[in-house]
């Protein structure tokens, strides 16, 4: 059966993904640890911060469609049980929920920063300097459950598996 556009864009959607995730991680100026004062870090660097945020969100969305690559992928390959597919669909559902989620609270910091609202600022601010734990776990469900059903089902290289695996670690 030959595939749509739409699944012939689904693992394309991985490197526009990776791409924003770049600039998302790269061009943000945020506070660096939950002692800054973040109206001060913020000043003077709202336009930079709403691509990188926006950027965030969008990573959320292209996330998704990869998740649905990777699932169709390691189904492909999988016996009567979907137990790879399926793990590594869901920590793909939870980095993309992750990234939304942080994208969130960084426009609620900049707005906040803007208000000169400090404690709500600094709340915020906190929220998002340990953001990181949740975003690992997830990346880490999406990487292990990637690599080793790469591994099972030789769907993937054999390399890009083995890497996975200890990304995931």
């Amino acid at each position: 059966m030959p595939q749509s556009t739409f699944e012939k864009f689904l693992p394309a959607s991985g490197v526009l993904a990776g791409i924003l995730f770049a600039v998302a991680g790269y061009i943000a100026k945020t506070p660096e640890s939950s002692s800054d004062n973040p109206v001060t870090v913020m000043a003077g660097h709202e336009t930079q911060n709403v691509i990188a945020f926006i950027a965030a969100a969008l990573f959320a969305v292209t996330m998704a469609f990869f998740a649905v690559a990777i699932r169709a992928a390691l189904r492909s390959g999988e016996p009567g049980e979907s137990t790879y597919s399926s793990a590594a669909f869901a920590g793909g559902v939870m980095v993309a929920t992750m990234s939304a989620l942080n994208a969130w609270v960084m426009i609620s910091l900049l707005d906040a920063a803007d208000s000169k609202d400090v404690t709500s600022a600094r709340a915020l601010s906190t929220l998002g300097v340990d953001s990181w734990l949740p975003f690992m776990a997830a990346a880490a469900v999406l990487l292990l459950s990637t690599g080793l059903g790469g591994l099972r089902t030789a769907v993937l290289p054999k390399w890009l598996s083995i890497a996975t695996v200890v990304l995931g670690v």
